[in-house]
């Protein structure tokens, strides 16, 4: 308990230390506190744990995890609500504040620089623990291992969440030439890193999840931190972003195989957002706890933004998809609300061992990252893409019927099976902050069946619009190209 209250204390110092300059020129105040602190190898694993818990509590915080739903097709504000409204409506700016404040109410949040700013925080933390390991490995190898894995892997990972935000798909260009995001490797702020390639944000990606796959031990199977089959599975969706058809298919099938579907007589779909103890077989393979006590502030991931204050709806043709088969237990992820769609994916209350009690129920979820459901969608995929059409259609029925055990199985080829497969993963990731990404990835536009009054219908592809302006600070001070838009 005392090592948890630690990593609490980590994360507070953390969320209030930095001034509102470039990334690259934070006044960090949180570097003397860590030094003070950190005397062991135990402080440092509650460091670390305090990683996870900012990376929940401020970048995933509500619109971190609705943000590529609301610019896509999935979500829409509530007719006259301001939460994201400016991103919804491809309108975002320039902008050189970079307060968590503008990712909420306030009508002039125009810009996505909360989620730079917070990410690459996070990103010098997890480098200062990657710097710090060597002194204490002889205190405890197994520990210290453990610890430099899941600071790699959450690298990694909040590069790609950066890179999805910040910079164009992967094949936008044919061989990923085109501008990605800078690569941080190192805590000290004032070292300059200037924006790279996106086929060398994924080299970086890619070597970061393999170290880290080397450090992970294998008995290592808590869901609410990295663990080596969570990596694996997160490389194999980095692998499909990538096209390399191969190796994502083969990633995600030696997870797979440890991690069948969860079926609805055991509790899907509702078990996929509780913590399922250290369940080998468990289906969701990786998942953000939730954050209570009042300091931290409680994490709330989509579920006040979609229940609690009706930030957000689903929109009327991902309402319809979902809800075309009565018997798809999914139907139930959205209920009609007048006119419009409440999402209620996501259960309540299902948290109780969160301690300190949490400020509000609606979030007591755990938040999914990766999940057996993607990796069976990734199966299809690519299997479907590299014309092996019988293996696509076994993952992408075991999808269905799961959903709707009396569907029979279907037998699409060619363009129409992989069709089905979009179809299917829009249906079963729906809210789980992955929609833009696919579209982009697929080089489809976004077209919106019921746009807000006034506001845009569709976005083609491609379109400089559907990525976030750099904040500006960055641009001028770390010498970052800015994207073409803005």
């Amino acid at each position: 308990m005392k090592l948890y209250h630690l990593s609490i204390l980590f994360s507070i110092s953390f969320l209030y230390s930095a001034c509102t300059k470039s990334f690259l020129d934070i006044n960090d105040n949180s570097n003397l506190y860590r030094q003070n602190a950190i005397k062991d190898a135990a402080t440092l694993g509650a460091y670390n744990t305090g990683m996870l818990q900012e990376f929940a509590a401020v970048f995933q915080h509500g619109v971190g995890s609705g943000y590529a739903e609301i610019i896509s097709d999935n979500l829409k504000p509530v007719d006259g609500g301001k939460t994201l409204f400016f991103h919804y409506n491809w309108q975002q700016e320039v902008d050189t504040r970079d307060g968590q404040a503008y990712f909420g109410a306030d009508p002039k949040a125009r810009s996505a620089n909360p989620m730079w700013k917070n990410g690459y925080r996070i990103i010098r933390n997890c480098n200062y623990i990657l710097e710090e390991a060597a002194k204490y490995q002889s205190e405890n190898p197994t520990l210290i291992n453990t610890i430099r894995g899941q600071a790699l892997a959450l690298r990694a990972f909040l590069h790609l969440k950066l890179s999805m935000v910040f910079a164009q798909h992967y094949t936008y260009s044919a061989d990923g030439s085109h501008p990605g995001i800078p690569y941080i490797t190192s805590s000290n702020v004032a070292e300059n890193f200037p924006r790279i390639s996106v086929r060398e944000v994924y080299k970086n990606m890619i070597e970061d999840l393999e170290r880290a796959q080397a450090y992970l031990p294998i008995n290592l199977t808590d869901p609410r931190v990295f663990n080596k089959e969570s990596v694996i599975a997160l490389l194999s969706r980095i692998l499909l972003f990538k096209e390399d058809f191969a190796k994502a298919e083969q990633n995600a099938l030696s997870v797979i195989k440890n991690h069948p579907l969860l079926q609805i007589t055991e509790g899907y779909p509702a078990r996929i957002f509780m913590f399922d103890g250290q369940n080998k077989k468990a289906e969701t393979i990786l998942q953000l706890s939730p954050q209570g006590g009042p300091s931290l502030g409680a994490t709330t991931f989509l579920g006040v933004y979609l229940k609690k204050y009706l930030n957000w709806y689903a929109t009327s043709d991902i309402a319809s998809m979902l809800r075309e088969d009565t018997l798809d237990i999914r139907c139930k992820w959205v209920q009609p609300l007048g006119d419009s769609w409440m999402v209620t994916k996501f259960p309540e209350n299902v948290a109780p061992e969160v301690s300190p009690a949490l400020s509000q129920p609606t979030a007591s979820y755990y938040e999914p990252i990766i999940r057996s459901s993607e990796l069976y969608l990734i199966v299809a995929e690519c299997a479907a893409k590299t014309g092996n059409s019988s293996t696509a259609q076994e993952y992408l029925n075991a999808v269905r019927l799961r959903a709707n055990p009396n569907n029979l199985p279907i037998a699409p080829i060619g363009n129409a099976l992989i069709d089905s497969i979009y179809k299917e993963r829009r249906k079963e990731l729906a809210f789980e902050g992955l929609r833009m990404s696919d579209l982009q990835r697929w080089k489809q536009g976004v077209h919106r069946v019921d746009a807000l009054p006034g506001s845009p219908k569709d976005l083609p592809y491609p379109n400089d619009k559907s990525i976030a302006p750099i904040p500006p600070n960055d641009v001028k001070l770390g010498g970052i190209s800015q994207n073409p838009a803005y």
